[in-house]
């Protein structure tokens, strides 16, 4: 959605050509719809009777929705750390992975584990910047805020985030455009309750 309704008068300043702290939020932000029970309910349907999903089974998938985030944010964490060390220290990666692995999971890794052989992000315009994974994460939340207080479906709140977000690209900083639309500072307060901080 972000390069398709970019209005960015230069390609190199369109859609996804942003900075790399925020790339990844306009598709997280995505990612908050489906969690909605209204959403949900207008998704979901019966392959053969047609009927949508009943709100009691909604109410439980949504209930569900951060079973396991302790673990995913935390493993985010080690291969931010690990992606940053790893550029920035002489180090062997096997071990490096290893040892920050450890440091912040406390679980010691098999010694023949070659996980970093198959991190496609180390080398692919994210070296040192995976952390932005994270960081796109506070966007995102921060965003949806916006959604979740005047109503998820609310045209006007979607066109405003179109065009003061999501056509800009980086023809002005992204962070000025995340202000614009929020109507204040960027904050963390959404992406902690997200979290359940």
């Amino acid at each position: 959605m972000h390069e398709n309704l970019s209005l960015s008068k230069y390609f190199s300043q369109s859609g996804t050509i942003v900075s790399r702290d925020f790339v990844e939020a306009p598709s997280q932000m995505l990612e908050y719809w489906v969690w909605e029970p209204s959403v949900i309910k207008r998704l979901s349907r019966h392959y053969v009777t047609g009927e949508s999903m009943p709100d009691e089974l909604i109410q439980k998938l949504v209930a569900s929705k951060n079973h396991g985030a302790g673990w995913f944010n935390m493993r985010q964490m080690v291969l931010a750390l690990f992606d940053y060390r790893l550029h920035t220290e002489d180090a062997n990666p096997v071990q490096l992975f290893a040892e920050v692995w450890q440091s912040l999971l406390s679980v010691n890794l098999p010694s023949e584990q070659m996980y970093p052989a198959g991190f496609g992000h180390l080398m692919n315009g994210y070296e040192a910047s995976y952390y932005s994974y994270m960081w796109s994460r506070v966007y995102a939340a921060d965003m949806f805020s916006r959604f979740a207080q005047e109503g998820v479906l609310n045209a006007k709140t979607g066109m405003e985030y179109r065009q003061k977000v999501l056509s800009t690209g980086s023809s002005r900083d992204e962070l000025d455009s995340v202000r614009d639309f929020l109507g204040r500072d960027i904050s963390t307060k959404a992406f902690l309750k997200e979290l359940g901080i």
